[in-house]
């Protein structure tokens, strides 16, 4: 086997196991965090190898995927704004309770 053909093979199956890990197969054991230690580890000897796993985890959003993303987030943000201000208005009826003095 040439070194042409090895470096064939080791983006193959890195890109394979890349695919697995994104779509979470059943079957599959590794995750992204794996393969980004094995890209790591194997720079010297695959350095394009982190370029590789790229094309199998990234692509360009389309603009509803975009919009979606957003939303997403500023909910996220909203809830976390709200569980923040919950937390806030019951602490101190919780530090009553917790020191006994709630049912007095």
């Amino acid at each position: 086997m040439t070194d042409a053909d090895e470096e064939d093979f080791a983006r193959y199956c890195l890109q394979s196991a890349t695919y697995a890990a994104v779509n979470m197969a059943s079957h599959f054991d590794i995750d992204l965090e794996a393969l980004e230690k094995w890209v790591e580890a194997n720079a010297s000897r695959w350095p394009s190898a982190n370029d590789w796993k790229i094309e199998q985890t990234a692509w360009a959003l389309d603009s509803y995927q975009r919009r979606e993303y957003h939303r997403k987030r500023d909910e996220q943000k909203r809830r976390a704004g709200e569980r923040a201000e919950r937390q806030l208005r019951i602490a101190p009826q919780l530090l009553e309770a917790y020191q006994g003095n709630l049912f007095r």
